[in-house]
């Protein structure tokens, strides 16, 4: 149970991190000048953190859990590449 925890824990904080990085460093210059009339003027916290920790949940489950079972770089990264090479995700 605590290496399931410990690999949600630190996927979901790698996960705000970079996130909060590409937002800050790239949020006004990219989204705001082409999405400007789709923004709202303050983001929506609750569905950030509902999204954060599902989206942790599933990368974890496809990606970091599988890839520790079979102890293999590139084995993890192939598994990793899955879900955003599902016919679902290629509809986004």
């Amino acid at each position: 149970m605590r290496r399931y925890a410990t690999a949600y824990v630190s996927t979901l904080v790698v996960l705000v991190l970079l996130d909060a990085c590409w937002l800050t460093l790239m949020g006004k210059s990219l989204y705001r000048a082409r999405l400007s009339d789709l923004m709202l003027p303050q983001p929506e916290m609750g569905a950030a953190v509902v999204f954060y920790l599902l989206y942790a949940a599933g990368v974890v489950v496809f990606a970091v859990l599988p890839a520790l079972r079979i102890d293999s770089l590139p084995g993890a990264l192939g598994l990793g590449a899955l879900p955003a090479s599902s016919p679902t995700a290629l509809m986004i």
